[in-house]
């Protein structure tokens, strides 16, 4: 069952809280944090845990500018923020280069995970992304 707008942004603080492992004295409230010059490396896909040397990356820029790779290729768009709700347009251009086949699948499961995100939160160095039922199908950690 979908959640209400409010409803997503309480399931997305706690499962960013779970993320952290209540140990974290990172400080989270009930503003949005801006995901605005930020850069994120993933770690997270829908469930699983990404252990790979080259894992799909997300940067944000001014605007709702994003761009990064989904480990292989490199993507870019304009993405949709508002009060913790983000919207990722259908047609996220990416380039065509060949990859090896299992970095492939990584690369086509965290671009259609992106498909399906509708809010997020972050706690410290930690940005989680949910779907509409209030799932995480994406976790990051910051990049420098």
């Amino acid at each position: 069952m979908p959640f209400p707008k409010i409803g997503q942004a309480i399931v997305a603080s706690a499962v960013v809280l779970g993320l952290l492992g209540g140990y974290s004295t990172a400080q989270t409230t009930n503003e949005p944090v801006s995901l605005e010059d930020t850069k994120w490396s993933a770690i997270g896909l829908n469930g699983g845990v990404l252990d790979m040397d080259k894992r799909p990356e997300i940067a944000f820029e001014a605007g709702g500018a994003f761009g990064g790779s989904g480990g292989c290729n490199r993507i870019k768009g304009q993405v949709e923020i508002s009060d913790g709700q983000i919207d990722f347009p259908d047609n996220i251009a990416a380039t065509l280069m060949a990859c090896p086949p299992e970095m492939e699948q990584v690369e086509r499961q965290f671009l259609d995970a992106l498909q399906n995100v509708t809010a997020y939160a972050v706690a410290g160095d930690n940005l989680v992304m949910l779907d509409s039922a209030g799932e995480p199908v994406l976790k990051f950690v910051r990049m420098p």
